[in-house]
């Protein structure tokens, strides 16, 4: 094994420590196995993990809007997600979550 495959096994292992193997897995898989872009998709991209879509739209929704509680209920929160994500983000799903990365 020379050098470079060498730091390059150390990388992909802190990778997998740092985020899981299931999402770590996820990432590459989404990068064709490509480290650096993985590393920077995760560092520069990453939101969160999420049960689904519309948790994260509506912690989305709540950071950027003042509404008053009552009028919560009007909101079409699924239709903001399918919006929101389909436009500025992109979807990972591993241990059952959906983990958000946003462009």
């Amino acid at each position: 094994m020379t050098e470079a495959d060498e730091n390059n096994a150390k990388a992909r292992k802190a990778f997998f420590e740092e985020h899981g193997a299931a999402l770590a897995e996820a990432v590459l898989e989404h990068t064709g196995g490509d480290l650096s872009e993985a590393e920077r998709l995760m560092a520069e991209c990453y939101q969160g993990a999420y049960n689904d879509e519309v948790d994260y739209a509506v912690e989305v929704f709540d950071e950027q809007t003042a509404m008053p509680d009552g009028l919560r209920c009007y909101i079409d929160y699924e239709r903001f997600a399918m919006h929101h994500i389909g436009c500025d983000c992109f979807t990972i799903e591993a241990d059952g979550q959906v983990h958000i990365f946003r462009y």
